[in-house]
């Protein structure tokens, strides 16, 4: 059960995250010029923008300990109803779904990996089971963090923007940002649920001092595109995160109920 949390948590804090950076802003329409020095101007600059194009899709390629991991996805911003998709293939793992309805997460793990005939299993943070019951507040935290404005302005008090200017990201005009995340504030924040902060302690990694991200923004303060590159426990990690179709229909549906096995006991 120990394994099975751990590769829980970190897809739900690493794709979840990765997605609650995204935000939903109005498209075809060139905002107008706005002075951008911290990351809470950032973030007040995407809320304004949030009520028209609520979904898009996502593409995240990882790069960890030699190991290449693509992530496909969609996500949908709606509150407390908000949703996330993502399909992974794990090197020594195997194929790897995860959907995120509201505040439930369904797994579909690879064969062998979870003693059940069905290929889903459900975390619900309002479960009686054990799993549910150790996962409730990091399923409840990420969820919440779905809301990237939230997100951002949670950020703001331990992330500063090193430096901004004019770039392109596919042909395209865009806006970049540098933005450093002192992880030692972070780890202590709201952000980090206690059940995934105590995860990442009993496991021993260690986080270099700042965690340097860059977000690039399009004429309409949508994001387009999203990088790490860090140094984490000696081995190198790379993450880029692409979003695409922002506006468009999305489909997002949980299994269904005879897909859906019980979870591990132990």
């Amino acid at each position: 059960m120990r394994r099975l949390s751990f590769v829980v948590c970190g897809i739900a804090a690493g794709a979840v995250a990765l997605a609650g950076c995204a935000t939903t802003t109005t498209q075809g329409v060139a905002a107008p010029a706005a002075t951008v020095k911290t990351v809470a101007d950032l973030a007040h600059l995407m809320s304004s923008k949030t009520a028209a194009a609520h979904t898009a899709h996502v593409k995240l390629d990882v790069e960890a300990a030699g190991k290449d991991i693509t992530v496909t996805g969609q996500v949908e911003f709606a509150g407390a109803a908000s949703k996330l998709q993502m399909n992974m293939t794990i090197p020594s793992v195997g194929a790897m779904d995860m959907e995120l309805i509201g505040s439930t997460m369904y797994l579909k793990l690879p064969a062998g990996l979870v003693p059940t005939e069905k290929p889903w299993v459900k975390f619900d943070p309002n479960g009686t089971d054990p799993a549910s019951k150790a996962l409730s507040g990091l399923i409840s935290q990420e969820q919440q963090n779905l809301d990237p404005t939230k997100m951002l302005g949670e950020l703001a008090p331990v992330a500063t923007i090193t430096k901004s200017g004019k770039d392109t990201v596919d042909g395209q005009p865009a806006t970049r940002y540098a933005i450093s995340v002192d992880t030692q504030k972070l780890l202590k924040s709201p952000l980090v649920a206690p059940q995934l902060r105590q995860t990442f302690s009993a496991s021993g990694a260690k986080l270099p001092a700042h965690m340097n991200y860059v977000m690039w923004l399009n004429s309409a303060n949508l994001p387009v595109k999203f990088t790490l590159n860090e140094t984490v426990s000696g081995q190198q990690i790379a993450v880029t995160a692409n979003y695409t179709d922002w506006g468009q229909p999305v489909s997002i549906t949980a299994p269904p109920a005879d897909q859906v096995g019980p979870l591990p006991t132990h």
